[in-house]
């Protein structure tokens, strides 16, 4: 685990649900430093526990948060977030698009959905 990206990944995260240091050093019951240093790629032994911890707090998968998946909303959280108008409006207009744009938008995000039923066959036409 290369502490730097991990660091990234927590700023990026707890950016994304708009939650402070604060926050989470409140609820998993650490300094703000910790967390701070955490995510700064400052602690050089990363210590899986607390790395669960801040994973948790903020609602994202540990494994995400450690560089070792892609997945980075775990599937059965009771972790419950706003989406942006903007967010609303591009998941209206992907579910109303072709298998063809549904496939572009996959392949621009680097998402890898081949096993969704969805866009099966889309690659094809990508080709």
């Amino acid at each position: 685990m290369d502490p730097i990206e991990v660091g990234k990944r927590i700023k990026y995260a707890r950016t994304n649900y708009n939650l402070t240091l604060d926050d989470i050093a409140t609820k998993i019951g650490v300094a703000k430093s910790t967390v701070q240093r955490y995510e700064a790629g400052k602690i050089k032994s990363l210590k899986l526990p607390v790395l669960d911890s801040i994973a948790y707090a903020i609602g994202v998968n540990p494994a995400w948060l450690c560089g070792k998946s892609k997945q980075m909303i775990l599937a059965n959280t009771n972790n419950s977030f706003e989406l942006s108008e903007l967010e609303k409006q591009l998941v209206i207009n992907y579910r109303e698009a072709d298998d063809l744009d549904k496939a572009i938008v996959l392949r621009t995000l680097n998402l890898d959905h081949s096993h969704s039923e969805e866009v099966a066959g889309a690659k094809d036409k990508l080709a």
